[in-house]
Order: structure tokens, then sequence, then C-alpha cells
């Protein structure tokens, strides 16, 4: 299934900051390339550096973002958290693991999601290498749609091609609510806003 092609307002703005947001991002795309070849088998500075390098994408467009910090008395670390313009809150799980991840990470932060509150907050995962077939098969049967995922290929995808981050967390979650898809993979989205983009200029 495929989210309608939103109309975009001003689409001769949209190509330059599309520019702007790539030279913005070039250094930590470059960051990134860096960790990605440089040893592997450091898992959680490798996983503490992806922290940095959001908090950096989430300063570029402007969101505002909280540090990692611990709750509950110390006991619950969180990676990340922000909120969007449209007042949704997003607390972050971030992870840099060789294999893909399993239910049970999904499961850590969806025990943060509900110590939360669970109203408005919403769970962004992103994992560097993905998650399993069957934890996405679990997300999808969970009934509280509250957690979408983000891996590698759309973070690089994001940088690469200059799309601003709540653009992508706003596809993400509406994919989420009409498909009760929690991954959706950003190829053929950034396709069909690349060829709009160029229609309009």
């Amino acid at each position: 299934p495929q989210i309608s092609d939103p109309a975009p307002a001003q689409p001769a703005q949209a190509v330059s900051g599309a520019d702007q947001l790539k030279r913005l991002y070039q250094p930590v795309l470059t960051r990134y390339d860096e960790l990605a070849t440089t040893n592997p088998a450091n898992y959680q500075g490798r996983g503490y550096a992806l922290e940095d390098l959001l908090q950096q994408v989430l300063d570029i467009n402007n969101i505002r973002a909280e540090q990692p910090f611990r709750r509950n008395s110390g006991g619950e670390q969180i990676d990340g958290a922000f909120r969007l313009s449209n007042g949704l809150h997003f607390l972050v799980e971030c992870k840099w693991l060789a294999p893909r991840c399993d239910q049970s990470s999904l499961d850590s932060l969806m025990g943060k999601l509900l110590r939360s509150g669970g109203n408005g907050v919403m769970g962004l995962f992103l994992a560097i290498n993905g998650v399993t077939k069957n934890a996405v098969n679990l997300l999808k049967q969970c009934p509280l749609k509250s957690i979408i995922v983000m891996d590698g290929f759309d973070l690089r995808k994001m940088l690469e091609e200059g799309v601003g981050f709540a653009e992508i967390v706003e596809e993400k979650r509406s994919y989420l609510s009409f498909y009760s898809e929690p991954v959706l993979n950003l190829e053929e989205f950034v396709v069909r806003r690349s060829e709009q983009l160029r229609r309009a200029t």
C-alpha cells in the first residue's frame, strides 16, 4: 500500500531547503560512514555515537530535543527524546548491533512508553541493522500503535537526499496509522518526493 502523495505547497523553496539540508547533513553523513567502517565490534561505543548523530540531526532540523538521560531513580535509560511541532512527543531507542534487533529490544521501548503515560507519546526505534521479521509481526499485532522503526538505510537516505527529519517521522507515523505497518522503507517515498520537486521547478 502507498500513502497518497502530498501536494508540495512551495516547491521552489522545498528544493532550496533540500539542498541546504544536504550541506548541513554532510558532516553527519561523513561521521556516520566513519562509524560504519571503524571498529565494528564496539557496539556500545557506536550506540553512543549514534545518539550523538541523532542529536545533531535534531539540532539541524530545529527540533526540540532532550539529551540522553536516566529516570525512575536512575533505573531506566532514555537514549533521547524530542517533540515535533504538532505536539507529539517521542522517546528514542538507539541500537547499532551486528544482528537485527529482536522483540526484547522493542519490548524495552514499549515499557518506557507505557511508563510515560502513553497519551501523546510515541517511540522511535533507531536500529542501524533493522529488526527481525518476527519483531515486526509482533509489533503489528500490538493494539498500541506507538512505535515506528528507522534503520541505517533510512538514516543514510535522509542525509543523502536532504529530507527533513520531521517529514520522515510523519510519513512513517502515517504509514503505521493507516496500514498498521511499523516499518516503511524510504526508497520509494524519496523517489516520489524527488520527482514531485523536479516537476514543480
